[in-house]
């Protein structure tokens, strides 16, 4: 994913892709992960194992993010988050999700003319239409003229899960969640 990241960019940001031998690029990904080798000693309190059920289960969180290529679209890919956030930032994602949200997962929010609301992430938009994703997942096409309003909050679809989980929940899965580092 880094590798990648670095070949490519990231779309929506000011970060370029750096095009390099690949031999050049897996030295940068190299002395990046070294950077981090201090945060590999962070003692994060939970049970990761434990962590791990919740997310399949109570938490229903593969509905959305994807973890090893298996889950959800909705949500970010979550393979490698032990390696990009802190548990500190995993557990604030988790308690209040709408502090910090990627442009990519905003909630867009469209009113028929003839009835009915669909809620999801935006993925495309010109003059004349828009395509989202729903709440279901499934890929959504409308012509604006056939909206009666498009709303585009600054707010997550993820919910906040501090009246899910417990406080000790809350910690097995912030250890579950930040033990995934993704292909090293």
């Amino acid at each position: 994913m880094l590798f990648r990241n670095i070949l490519t960019g990231i779309r929506g940001t000011d970060m370029p892709g750096v095009y390099r031998p690949d031999t050049e690029i897996w030295q940068v990904v190299s002395y990046v992960r070294s950077l981090s080798v201090g945060a590999q000693d962070v003692v994060v309190a939970g049970n990761a194992r434990s962590g791990s059920i919740l997310y399949r289960s109570k938490g229903e969180c593969s509905g959305c993010h994807r973890v090893g290529g298996r889950g959800g679209l909705l949500g970010p890919d979550l393979s490698d988050v032990g390696w990009i956030r802190s548990p500190e930032h995993i557990e604030t994602s988790l308690l209040r999700p709408g502090d910090v949200v990627d442009d990519s997962y905003r909630k867009v929010a469209v009113e028929l003319k003839s009835g009915g609301e669909v809620v999801g992430l935006l993925r495309n938009e010109s003059t004349y239409s828009i395509q989202m994703l729903d709440e279901t997942g499934k890929l959504r096409s409308f012509e604006k003229s056939d909206l009666a309003s498009l709303d585009k909050p600054s707010d997550s679809l993820m919910p906040a899960f501090d009246d899910l989980f417990s406080p000790g929940e809350i910690q097995d899965l912030v250890a579950y969640l930040y033990s995934l580092k993704g292909e090293q």
